[in-house]
């Protein structure tokens, strides 16, 4: 009685040892004993049944994670990978076990303690390749973020995903059926390391085939927005050049007037004629001049686009960049996410306020380069310490996930840093990207 109980035991803790390594947030100790509970339950009623009872625990599980977080797709497609991982490395493991010591896995349960040292021993090894593979997609920047992809990607992905789950579950059946001979156990072995890395290696294609597209879309984006910069660096210089024309005649003007001590006639001529030459000047067009100093032509694009909508939303622009930028330690493509983000939170805040506001600095020197984002904001009484979260958000709930994909792109880089504040009425982000 016991035997059978202790075996459940480990086999569920076998099914959700890779699954939380995989997920990208961490559940609470109550929320990891209640998916164990509900992983032993199914289990349980798996022992009663038949393996295809395995598909009714991978939907309590599926609705389960559906209820504690937003990002339900996603965590469904980690279900299903952790699930299929076990398959593999099960299988794998049995195959290798067979071919070194002659002793089959049926054989195997015959003997206790033999059989608990295998469980204990596969927990280990899933829990390594889960680890392995969660690496992986961090070093080569897939990212596990599956809503910064797009539908047909995701669609991919599922499919892909649900092929091979069935696949798995027809095929452990009817092995079932017939019986886990050695055989039987080396040939799932082959066919499910094979699909496996079929699959996979299609899924990363596709991914990289769509950030391909994603990066050619943006540097056409940046394409259109530094020919709105140019347009808006043009009329500047328009405007310069005009007033410079008529600078010696302004001159003369005004010499004639205090010649003759004629300071009320002085006064008149400068607020009627003068004043409205300067507002000719475009002085919002003076702040994006100040990008000049930044040389990414991808950030800048980026930049310049939100800047001129918050101008023509009428918030109050401030643009500081004292020293040229030329190169990030960081990719572009998630660079530009990190600050279209922020800038995009920084003018829908400023906008609820009665002044609106907003600033951005580059700060480069010889360790960092560091991008500031302040913004007029309303308070809101928000814990800054969990603005990352998926489920906190200003603007409603399930809404705000830019700072949670934020965060996901970061947990990629090192070298980045993120300082959240608010003080005197202003929302900062301070962000660091270190050298070194």
């Amino acid at each position: 009685m016991l035997y059978p109980l202790a075996i459940t035991v480990l086999t569920a803790v076998l099914y959700i040892s890779p699954l939380l390594i995989l997920l990208p947030f961490k559940l609470s100790r109550g929320r990891k004993l209640l998916l164990f509970a509900l992983t032993f339950f199914c289990l349980c009623l798996l022992n009663r049944f038949d393996n295809s009872w395995v598909l009714v625990l991978l939907l309590a599980l599926s609705l389960y994670l559906s209820l504690i977080d937003s990002h339900r797709i996603r965590n469904i497609c980690l279900l299903i990978i952790s699930y299929l991982l076990n398959v593999v490395l099960n299988n794998l493991e049995s195959t290798v076990l067979w071919l070194c010591t002659g002793i089959a896995i049926d054989q195997m349960w015959q003997t206790p303690p033999l059989y608990i040292a295998f469980c204990l021993f596969s927990i280990l090894i899933t829990c390594l390749a889960a680890r392995l593979l969660v690496w992986l997609f961090q070093k080569f920047h897939f990212t596990l973020n599956l809503s910064l992809l797009s539908k047909k990607i995701l669609f991919f992905m599922i499919l892909m995903l649900a092929l091979a789950l069935i696949l798995f579950v027809i095929n452990i059946v009817a092995g079932e059926r017939i019986g886990y001979s050695p055989m039987v156990v080396t040939f799932n072995t082959f066919v499910f390391a094979a699909y496996f890395v079929l699959a996979a290696s299609a899924v990363v294609y596709a991914v990289r085939t769509y950030r391909r597209e994603a990066a050619i879309s943006m540097r056409q984006a940046s394409l259109e927005s530094m020919q709105k910069y140019t347009e808006q660096v043009e009329n500047l210089y328009n405007s310069m050049r005009a007033f410079k024309h008529d600078y010696v005649n302004i001159i003369a003007t005004m010499y004639g007037y205090i010649e003759n001590r004629d300071i009320d006639g002085l006064s008149e001529y400068f607020t009627e004629e003068i004043l409205p030459q300067t507002r000719h000047l475009a002085p919002k067009n003076y702040q994006l001049g100040r990008l000049s100093n930044l040389k990414i032509i991808e950030l800048k694009s980026l930049i310049t686009s939100k800047i001129i909508y918050a101008q023509e939303m009428n918030i109050a622009i401030t643009i500081e960049i004292d020293t040229p930028v030329s190169h990030v330690p960081v990719d572009i493509v998630d660079l530009a996410r990190i600050l279209g983000i922020f800038l995009d939170n920084a003018i829908e805040a400023a906008l609820e306020t009665k002044d609106p506001s907003l600033s951005f600095i580059i700060i480069e020197d010889a360790d960092e380069t560091a991008f500031r984002i302040a913004n007029s904001y309303i308070d809101k009484k928000i814990d800054l310490n969990h603005l990352s979260s998926p489920e906190v958000s200003t603007k409603g709930k399930y809404r705000g996930i830019g700072l949670y994909n934020v965060a996901q792109i970061m947990t990629r880089y090192p070298a980045l840093y993120l300082e959240t504040s608010a003080q005197n009425g202003q929302f900062i982000q301070f962000l660091h990207i270190y050298k070194s």
